[in-house]
């Protein structure tokens, strides 16, 4: 395991952007395909790059681009603009979630956040991710972790870890429900005044759906059954322990929330 290099957030920018590109085909299509990939709110595509980028891509073999360079053939859309997009797509999929829970979504006094697992090759990361028995072992040395960081308790700690040996994991099929089930969770914090169910199912579904170079979408975890409260977040919080498996990143993020009074 270990972080994301710098070298690998230029790569996974590139095939977001290639992703990009081939997923257009309107203008409005531009701020939600965007947003939630970027650290920017001004993306730097209007109207006109739009149509010519659409029509480019109608007259490459299969009509879909390939590469950077073809982008660069486009009048107008020259290496400056090219780099703009793929400075803004560096972020990672948890941290464009995040950036756009806090910005349009959660109040100040909802504490939301991500504890990632990093690993060096996509067959280390497609072990653990799909072997039940791993992956509840790597999310319980990696709760231990951020218990003992948070609390400065090990023994805590180390019981905290043992509780994720308790709960029901529930690997949430088919993709199309796992948006409902993870706005389920958040709003169990608070359904009376802050979010709607919708919005948030919407937020859900875009970090979910993944913008990889092969449409590998991520994928929901439920650890049910495990409790937050006094172990990884301070009351209030809510029952079960929500884990996404990011493919395309080699990444496993582990999201904890707590609503302050």
């Amino acid at each position: 395991m270990s972080k994301i290099s710098n070298q690998e957030r230029e790569m996974l920018a590139e095939k977001r952007l290639l992703t990009f590109v081939n997923q257009l085909y309107t203008v409005e299509q531009v701020q939600g395909l965007l947003e939630g990939h970027t650290s920017s709110e001004d993306y730097g595509l209007g109207e006109t790059s739009v149509h010519k980028i659409l029509a480019k891509r109608q007259d490459l073999p299969g009509k879909q681009y390939g590469s950077l360079e073809q982008l660069g053939d486009i009048e107008g859309f020259g290496p400056d603009k090219i780099e703009e997009l793929l400075e803004a797509l560096q972020l990672t999929a948890a941290e464009g979630f995040l950036n756009r829970m806090r910005r349009s979504v959660i109040p100040e006094n909802f504490i939301l956040n991500h504890h990632d697992i990093q690993y060096e090759t996509d067959e280390s990361f497609q072990v653990v991710a799909t072997q039940d028995g791993l992956l509840r072992d790597h999310i319980a040395a990696e709760v231990q972790r951020i218990s003992a960081l948070k609390y400065g308790n090990e023994l805590a700690a180390r019981l905290a870890a043992r509780l994720i040996y308790t709960t029901y994991l529930d690997r949430i099929e088919p993709e199309y429900v796992a948006p409902f089930a993870w706005a389920t969770w958040f709003y169990k914090f608070d359904a009376d005044n802050w979010f709607g169910f919708d919005t948030v199912r919407e937020e859900c579904r875009l970090y979910l759906e993944g913008l990889g170079q092969y449409q590998i979408a991520n994928s929901l975890v439920l650890f049910r059954g495990f409790e937050l409260d006094e172990v990884l977040a301070q009351p209030v919080t809510v029952v079960d322990l929500p884990v996404v498996l990011q493919p395309d990143e080699r990444r496993i993020s582990i999201w904890t929330a707590q609503l302050n009074d």
